[in-house]
């Protein structure tokens, strides 16, 4: 059986990699983390107001466990009327102040008090990107004991996405196995956080679940983010069988993204379907994704495998007068032996001579002997035969 394998030629010759590398960048796990965070004033009587505090929204408030001791879970009047003007300098742009204004209430604090001023401070640290500053009063937040619930799991969420960012993964990895033990109701997005640590840590395996999760839970309206990233996990495990469905998905919600093409291309490659490995390249030169040289010359090779050698002739004609394709003697060669399976010996000669002057292989001239023998012109024939010795 022939085979001939397909290179992806694409600017991204190895999608999984740059995924896995890319999307894991400091600051997206910063920016993730501080998605999470809101600010809202509070009052002694319901500290879950408006807009939810600290990222957690009425809906979610309204489901914390009610177990408790009574006066838990509610903020004295002193302690919220320092919050809310502190509240007012950050939002002011008075972090520090902030900070020194808030401060002194964990002298004499509840622990659910004390949980919500320390996140107060990690916030107001990262919003002056003091992120180390800012880890330590969430893990004070943590320890006071005063959240439960998905108050407790949001912030073992940020802190899990800041340690990411510093690079120290295990810790991240912990802290976000914590979340899941304590939230009620899991987010997708929690889950494809998780997945991007495995990975960027290089535990590629352990990753795959995670992520298969968030692709799973959101199955009704996906995210591309999401079914690109178990895509690229599955590649990097060479699991090509489980990275095709993903590839076709996402070349289906967005098929302006030629970096998907390619590595479907590729996969079908690996699985041995060449003819639909082949169709895509069509499909990318009709979109006009094709920009290199090499990726026109593969195409043209590829049509020459499947013995449409007038197709071959065709595209590298065209690129080459259109200066896309480097005007070098092999490309000249290639495009003169295209046309010579064609039977188009004229254009072939043409092709080869332009291949013959600039190389002093004396193969390219036994070829152009070979298109006039073809014609019968045993004179022409004669003479490049004596230029080929």
């Amino acid at each position: 059986m022939r085979t001939m394998v397909i290179k992806a030629t694409s600017k991204s010759d190895d999608f999984s990699t740059q995924t896995l590398s890319n999307v894991f960048a400091r600051g997206w796990f910063l920016a993730a983390a501080v998605a999470f965070l809101t600010f809202a004033p509070v009052d002694h009587v319901t500290p879950f107001k408006g807009a939810g505090l600290y990222g957690v929204s009425e809906a979610q408030a309204q489901r914390r466990p009610r177990s408790r001791a009574e006066g838990e879970g509610v903020v004295r009047q002193p302690v919220a009327d320092a919050y809310n003007e502190a509240l007012e300098m950050m939002q002011a742009g008075n972090t520090a102040g902030a900070i020194a204004h808030i401060r002194p209430l964990l002298a004499d604090a509840t622990p659910f008090e004390a949980s919500i001023i320390y996140r107060f401070m990690g916030q107001a640290e990262i919003d002056r990107e003091n992120f180390g500053a800012a880890v330590g009063h969430f893990e004070s937040a943590i320890n006071s004991g005063g959240l439960e619930g998905n108050d407790l799991a949001q912030l073992y969420l940020i802190v899990g996405q800041l340690h990411a960012a510093d690079g120290q993964y295990d810790r991240a990895i912990s802290s976000l196995n914590q979340y899941f033990t304590v939230v009620e109701e899991p987010e997708a997005q929690a889950y494809y956080v998780l997945a991007q640590v495995y990975a960027v840590a290089g535990r590629i395996r352990e990753a795959v679940s995670p992520a298969r999760t968030a692709v799973d839970m959101t199955s009704a309206e996906p995210r591309e983010g999401f079914i690109r990233l178990l895509m690229s996990l599955y590649l990097s495990l060479d699991e090509w069988r489980n990275a095709l469905p993903l590839l076709q998905q996402l070349v289906g919600l967005a098929p302006d993204k030629d970096q998907y093409w390619v590595s479907l291309a590729g996969v079908y490659q690996q699985l041995g379907q060449e003819d639909d490995a082949f169709a895509i390249y069509q499909f990318r030169y009709l979109m006009g994704f094709l920009s290199r040289s090499s990726e026109f010359v593969t195409l043209a090779d590829l049509y020459m495998y499947h013995e449409v050698p007038y197709k071959a002739g065709q595209i590298l004609e065209r690129e080459l007068d259109a200066g896309r394709v480097e005007a070098n003697a092999e490309n000249w060669e290639k495009l003169g032996n295209a046309w010579f399976a064609a039977r188009e010996f004229e254009r072939s000669r043409a092709a080869l001579t332009r291949a013959a002057n600039l190389s002093p292989d004396g193969q390219i001239s036994y070829r152009i002997a070979g298109t006039h023998i073809q014609e019968e012109d045993w004179n022409q024939a004669r003479r490049w035969l004596e230029r080929a010795l």
